[in-house]
């Protein structure tokens, strides 16, 4: 019973050694995927801003908005020459 006892301190002591490196490990690749979502969800957030400022880009550049419409009278024509109207 002795014997047992003195061992469990360098089992102890060889399962912490090895825990180290698992969990040290598990830390690295939860951060690897965590950059890898945080990359993805900035991907996507880009290409979704990407895609609805193209869209409001496009509806801004319809034909006849920013026309003024009115009504007009010619007050007087201008006569012009012969060589004028050939140009």
């Amino acid at each position: 019973m002795q014997q047992m006892q003195q061992r469990l301190p360098w089992r102890q002591l060889a399962l912490l050694l090895l825990a180290i490196p698992v969990v040290v490990a598990a830390a690295i690749l939860g951060l690897f995927f965590l950059l890898a979502l945080a990359g993805l969800a900035v991907l996507t957030f880009a290409g979704i801003w990407l895609r609805l400022w193209w869209l409001k880009r496009k509806l801004g550049r319809q034909p006849g908005q920013g026309a003024i419409e009115g009504e007009y009278v010619v007050v007087r024509e201008t006569q012009h020459s012969e060589r004028d109207r050939l140009r």
